[in-house]
This record gives C-alpha cells, sequence and structure tokens, in this order.
C-alpha cells in the first residue's frame, strides 16, 4: 500500500498475486450477497470467464507468473506516480523470480501497464450467454510483461 505521509490516509494499494508452480481455485461466488439465485448465477459466470485469461495463461507457464489483481489510486493522489509504484513493485518481484507478470486491465490502467513494461495482447468482452444478453458488457485489455532473463 501507500501511504501519505502527512496524513496517515492510504493514497493506494495494489494485490498482486505470486504463482509459483500453482494454480488457483475457480473463483465462487460464495455468501450471501445476491439478491435472488440469477444474480448469484451471473456473479459466478462473470467470475469464471474474467479468470479464464489468466488460468490459461498459468497453463502455459506451469503455473508460475506474477499477476497484479487490483491496483486502486485514491481519485486525489493520482498523477502523483504512485500507480507506477506499486507496478514497480510486482514487476520487480517478477523479475526476481523469472516469471512473466500479467494483467487484466481497466481502459484506465492500460497505459500505466505499458508505460511499465507491459505488452497489450487483446481487448476482452467477457461473453454472455442470451438468457443475459440484455445486462451491460464487462471488458478489459489483456497484457502481459514478458520475464526478464535474470543478471
Amino acid at each position: 500500500k501507500a501511504v501519505d505521509e502527512n496524513t496517515g490516509d492510504i493514497a493506494g494499494f495494489a494485490k498482486w498475486n505470486v504463482f509459483r508452480n500453482r494454480f488457483p481455485a475457480p473463483a465462487k461466488a460464495e455468501g450471501d450477497f445476491w439478491d435472488n439465485d440469477e444474480e448469484k448465477a451471473y456473479t459466478q459466470h462473470l467470475m469464471t470467464e474474467f479468470n479464464r485469461d489468466r488460468m490459461t495463461y498459468l497453463k502455459l507457464t506451469n503455473g508460475n507468473a506474477v499477476n497484479l489483481d487490483i491496483c486502486v489510486i485514491d481519485p486525489k493522489y493520482q498523477r502523483m506516480g504512485i500507480g507506477g509504484l506499486l507496478v514497480e513493485w510486482g514487476i520487480n518481484k517478477a523479475d526476481e523470480l523469472g516469471f512473466d507478470a500479467i494483467v487484466e486491465s481497466s481502459v484506465f490502467g492500460k497505459g500505466l501497464y505499458e508505460k511499465n513494461g507491459f505488452e497489450f495482447k487483446k481487448d476482452v468482452t467477457l461473453p454472455l450467454p442470451d438468457k443475459w444478453a440484455d445486462r451491460p458488457k464487462s471488458r478489459y485489455a489483456w497484457l502481459v510483461r514478458p520475464k526478464k532473463a535474470k543478471k
């Protein structure tokens, strides 16, 4: 996390998953947060589809990758370099391990990741079955930062 030393406020945070010969269990919609079973099923569908590229990539790398799961910067601290520092932590970890770094990015974060060596691979629109075709489409950009040779 990044903390404003003057106020103690959290300016931003990132959650990095470090996968070492590991494949995470499929994401599950658990709890009682949904109004009904249909909404829970819709959430489960989106979670499964969102994680599809990540799981496929981990299979290609024998479960070895560093994945930026989430990166959030408080709007009043944006454009101050905090996001870059949080991204740098993860790519340094990836370099230390000799792993690729991967991210599913919003349109807002794509430039930050590209600036830090991630390569845009594709835009992804999560598929919806016909019964949910009228719902808004969820999208992200899939980016990969290839592993760096160890020095």
